[in-house]
């Protein structure tokens, strides 16, 4: 009896233990499409989707999954050719459940009360979380999505369960720009009560409401942003009066929320309401945790165009803010960081500071959350920047025109050794 015990324990062990992977391409793979294969798995099998496009929409997850591609470059799954042209969100992710998604791109989805879940939030991906969620992004891109009211990119719901994003892109999403309740361009988080993001760039998302970028506003939560760029996304252009955070606006009580070494710039609050504050950042609610961080050369509030404060404690630790309003602890450097033009490494952005700056040299050490490396994953060099990307940390490169220096100089050097060889003449050398 205890040896047919232990076979069946062993037996259970074995499936239990060991996921599928499921493959998904045009031709020769276990499923031509991403709803075939999910609905075909088991919990903790692994979706394996080809270098392809996938037009596909309303792909419900409800079991514990991997999704996986080739690249953020190589497989994309969009809800139609057209942002346009979809009727609803590309992914919904159900509760008590644990997902990955990685090495992909998610776009073109709008979700639509129209539509074929008549759920109105997360155009790209709606994740309703509990205590066990955990729905985390790896390499991910998240672009060209729109909803009906919130969260354009990603609208997150429920109450508790974890969401990430390490080195994600998440651009060019839209909350409904005519309506005033439209809140969270990118990512709109009223769920998850831990979420964070890591090495992440957050472009060209807009809100008609509050948070063009990011939208964080649920309570007893913490919210974490590292080595992450956050650049051109606009609030307010419902012309709806207060709105906060063209960039990223944090709210809800008993929240925690950090920046570490982030550079939030050239964000804008637009459309003609009366109050419009914290053209990068807007806080009102929780305590506030600055190390390292950027906040510059953002627009069009009324009040902060960069900062704009009026939540509970904030810490402040090196940390640049051009013009700051209603900020309870005042910054460590307020002067232009002279950045240089937008670069970009892999498909990660960064504003480098350019001497003379406030922002070289004068950063706190990698210590407990404090990054050793920065956005384009290279290790900080001291004395450290403050921002996204260390600038000491890169190797410079020769220009073109000093590569053709270098061709030129070996060009004669050969030349002249084979010259001296076939004058049977020592190579002298010094």
């Amino acid at each position: 009896m205890q040896k047919l015990i232990f076979f069946i324990l062993a037996f259970c062990f074995y499936h239990i233990s060991f996921a599928d992977t499921l493959t998904v391409c045009a031709s020769g793979c276990d499923h031509t499409t991403i709803l075939a294969a999910v609905g075909a798995a088991n919990p903790s099998d692994i979706i394996d989707i080809g270098a392809e496009t996938f037009t596909e929409a309303n792909i419900n997850i409800t079991i514990d999954l991997t999704i996986q591609g080739q690249g953020q470059s190589s497989t994309i799954v969009q809800a139609a050719a057209t942002q346009g042209a979809a009727t609803d969100a590309v992914f919904a992710v159900s509760n008590n459940i644990t997902v990955i998604f990685q090495d992909l791109t998610i776009q073109n989805g709008n979700a639509l009360s129209s539509g074929g879940s008549n759920i109105e939030d997360g155009g790209g991906v709606r994740i309703l979380c509990n205590a066990s969620s955990d729905v985390s992004f790896l390499r991910v891109t998240i672009a060209n999505n729109r909803s009906e009211d919130a969260g354009g990119g990603v609208y997150i719901t429920g109450n508790n369960g974890t969401v990430s994003f390490t080195d994600c892109v998440i651009s060019d999403n839209e909350a409904n720009n005519t309506v005033a309740n439209s809140n969270g361009g990118g990512v709109h988080n009223i769920g998850a009560s831990t979420c964070t993001f890591t090495r992440c760039t957050i472009s060209g998302n807009t809100a008609g409401g509050n948070g063009g970028g990011i939208f964080i506003n649920e309570a007893s939560s913490s919210s974490l942003f590292i080595n992450c760029t956050v650049y051109n996304n606009s609030a307010g252009s419902s012309n709806a009066s207060p709105v906060l955070g063209g960039g990223i606006r944090l709210a809800a009580s008993g929240t925690t929320h950090e920046l570490i070494n982030c550079t939030v710039v050239n964000n804008s609050m637009t459309g003609t309401g009366a109050i419009r504050r914290g053209g990068g950042v807007g806080w009102t609610s929780g305590d506030l945790t600055l190390t390292n961080t950027i906040i510059a050369n953002n627009t069009g509030a009324t009040s902060g165009n960069d900062f704009r404060g009026a939540g509970g404690t904030m810490t402040v630790n090196t940390t640049l803010i051009e013009d700051c309003d209603n900020c309870p602890t005042s910054a460590t450097y307020t002067t232009d960081p002279n950045l240089a033009a937008i670069a970009f490494c892999g498909s990660q952005a960064y504003f480098s500071p350019q001497s003379p700056s406030d922002a070289l040299d004068n950063g706190t050490a990698p210590a407990g959350t404090i990054p050793t490396d920065d956005i384009c994953g290279n290790t900080r060099v001291a004395p450290h920047d403050l921002g996204s990307v260390d600038a000491s940390a890169f190797v410079e490169v020769p220009t073109l025109s000093e590569w053709g220096l270098i061709v030129l100089a070996l060009c004669l050097m050969i030349t002249g050794t084979l010259y001296l060889v076939q004058k049977n003449e020592p190579l002298k050398v010094g």
